[in-house]
């Protein structure tokens, strides 16, 4: 389930980055009180939703196991459900 979830973050985040979202979050990050540049914000957000579902990934290949279907299905409907929870949509 862990490295289901994590990859549904890890393409969630890359397709919002695509989409100019990061320099809105490094400005609210800014107004917090902490300027990162680019390069800095890069490499923090690589380490928080690229590597951890890599290795997770790359355990489970080791180890020749495989994910349960209903662990892709419950990860699908847990993350319908909060993206309307945060009056999100899918378009």
């Amino acid at each position: 389930f862990l490295a289901v979830n994590s990859v549904g973050i890890l393409v969630g985040f890359r397709t919002a980055m695509a989409q100019g979202i990061d320099e809105n979050m490094r400005t609210k990050i800014r107004h917090l009180g902490l300027p990162l540049s680019r390069r800095t914000f890069v490499c923090l957000d690589h380490l928080l939703h690229t590597v951890p579902p890599a290795l997770l990934v790359s355990h489970l290949v080791r180890r020749r196991k495989r994910v349960p279907l209903l662990n892709i299905v419950y990860v699908i409907g847990l993350s319908t459900w909060f993206n309307f929870r945060q009056s999100g949509h899918l378009d």
